[in-house]
């Protein structure tokens, strides 16, 4: 069979004519498509509903660098996200001019392409996964109007040959769209290789699903915002690959349960998944609140959790991130902490702001932008996968009714160990201990970001008050720490800020405790609600490991 793309008869209905149905479209028809078609018609490119729109002449900058976020940007131009939004236009008032401007940008895009460039995005594993469906939904919408083109019959070839070669696979999120888009051009053409790409597609795509997740459910990309990607990828693949009588299997199906029971942990009191490594401030709808406590040695989480029987929504949640199976979208995180209270964020992770190397997404990446102990206010390397277990874990868990306890070890900084242990006494007060060894005096640093809504009644090295809309929190320093530097956010540093949303900053208060010293350990009781005095008499046996407190009126040591 020649190299000539010829669509498979169960794209077409009896009546012959295409039947879009059976593709996978990137965007979605709905009640801005004719006004983000004609935009891109005058050249304002939409990209994305959530990204600036770009203003281009007659001739498109391919290497256009947004003044933010110049990867996102480059990364869906790339992925020409246009000529999807021109497509449903297409298909919603069958106007040729929406097609042809839609082939005149592939064909700029094709032009700069054969040009001499040194663009990472122009053959990039998301980018080309993502052209590929706009090529397709371009190649079957010109079917449709009776038009032929054999440079795009060419173009989609290559896209399927890049899409084909192990080469530029990664075993990530970016690997399963490439899966996807290869499988839909198998589907979709009936080519010579088209059973090739199928079969390719679907077998790396179970494999991809075994690396992606824990043995609990738990996707291995360090962000619950990805949980969340990720699974929607799977479900999407399942319900298209059903149209043409394809499986992902009944073993992968069996554990989408699974996958989505994490949320019933993962998600806040409040409803929101918190701003863990690459997530946004996004909020999701979920059947029933588990408020029971879990870990996942090989994700690196554990969620500590009271339930208020009384109001759901306001009780107490804690996370402790510490350790993780792969690099993808992890943060410079490990033995940090946030906490829920009472219906109000008391401390924050930073969240993702945006991809590349801008100086805001390099700080909501560092180790100072989370709740953690950080050397010399610097950032520790993060190993290897695998050999991360070695450094970077959790090394103990336990749950039951009075409180949990969970403890992870750093020892990615050079020359320098740091333990942390978090004692969380239900509902409402929660010891850190932080025990960190050297082999030289240092400065260590205790941060602790404070959610946007909250303030700062007093503040001292010993005894620190905060207040929010619904609860005040004391901070009470037991041992370690030296001094203490409140930090107001500053979005121009960056400092002191978090990225609720893609893109953009919100400016909140850092707490730093600071301490120098070869051998040290901070102990810390944060103590919720007004008049807290549940716990008293705390005291800790830097040999022996054992703390000693009395909880409402009762005596309790621990092994720490």
């Amino acid at each position: 069979m020649s190299d000539v793309l010829k669509i498979n008869k169960e794209v077409k209905n009896v009546k012959g004519e295409i039947d879009l149905s059976r593709i996978l479209r990137l965007t979605t028809i709905n009640s801005n498509t004719i006004n983000n078609a004609n935009s891109i018609l005058k050249n304002q490119f939409v990209l994305q509903e959530s990204l600036d729109i770009l203003e281009f002449d007659n001739n498109i900058d391919w290497d256009y660098k947004h003044h933010v976020s110049s990867n996102t940007y480059q990364l869906y131009l790339h992925s020409l996200m246009p000529v999807s939004f021109l497509l449903n236009a297409y298909e919603s008032t069958n106007e040729s001019i929406y097609l042809d401007k839609a082939f005149n940008i592939i064909c700029d895009w094709a032009k700069f392409e054969e040009s001499d460039h040194d663009n990472n995005f122009v053959w990039y594993d998301h980018t080309t996964a993502y052209r590929t469906h706009n090529l397709i939904y371009f190649y079957l919408c010109l079917e449709s109007s009776r038009k032929k083109d054999d440079a795009i019959n060419s173009l989609i070839i290559r896209h399927a040959e890049f899409l084909y070669s192990d080469k530029y696979y990664r075993k990530n999120n970016h690997g399963i769209m490439m899966d996807r888009s290869l499988i839909q051009l198998g589907v979709v053409f009936n080519y010579s290789e088209s059973k090739n790409w199928i079969n390719k597609g679907l077998f790396r795509l179970k494999d991809n699903f075994y690396n992606s997740y824990s043995s609990r459910g738990i996707h291995l990309e360090n962000s619950p915002e990805y949980h969340l990607v990720v699974q929607k990828l799977f479900l999407s693949i399942e319900e298209f690959l059903n149209k043409y009588d394809l499986t992902l299997g009944q073993e992968i199906i069996d554990k989408f349960e699974l996958i989505e029971e994490y949320y019933s942990f993962i998600v806040k009191p409040d409803g929101y998944l918190p701003m863990i490594g690459d997530s946004s401030k996004k909020k999701i709808n979920i059947n029933q609140k588990n408020f029971k406590s879990l870990v996942d040695f090989d994700a690196g989480i554990s969620i500590l959790q009271s339930e208020n029987y009384n109001t759901p929504n306001k009780s107490t949640w804690m996370s402790f991130i510490c350790g993780y199976s792969t690099l993808t979208h992890k943060h410079i995180d490990d033995l940090s902490i946030t906490l829920f209270y009472n219906g109000d964020d008391i401390f924050v992770d930073s969240g993702k702001h945006s991809y590349g190397s801008s100086p805001a997404r390099g700080y909501v990446r560092s180790a100072q932008a989370h709740n953690t102990v950080v050397v010399n206010s610097r950032n520790y390397k993060l190993p290897d996968p695998n050999l991360a277990r070695e450094k970077i874990r959790i090394t103990d868990y336990s749950s039951n009714e009075i409180y949990d306890l969970v403890k992870g070890k750093n020892n990615a900084y050079e020359d320098t160990s740091i333990n942390r242990t978090i004692l969380f006494l239900k509902p409402d007060v929660c010891i850190i201990l932080d025990q960190v060894n050297s082999e030289k005096n240092q400065t260590y640093s205790q941060h602790f970001t404070l959610g946007p809504k909250m303030s700062i009644l007093k503040s001292n090295v010993k005894k620190t008050i905060l207040k929010g809309p619904n609860s005040e929190v004391v901070i009470e320093q037991l041992n370690g720490a030296n001094k203490l530097i409140v930090h107001e956010g500053d979005n121009n540093k960056p400092f002191a800020v978090i990225s609720e949303q893609f893109s953009k900053l919100t400016e909140t208060k850092q707490l730093q405790y600071i301490s120098k010293s070869d051998h040290l350990y901070f102990l810390t009781a944060i103590k919720m609600g007004e008049g807290n005095n549940r716990v008293t008499d705390i005291e800790f046996n830097d040999k022996n490991r054992i703390l000693k407190l009395k909880i409402d009126g009762e005596f309790l040591s621990i092994v720490m």
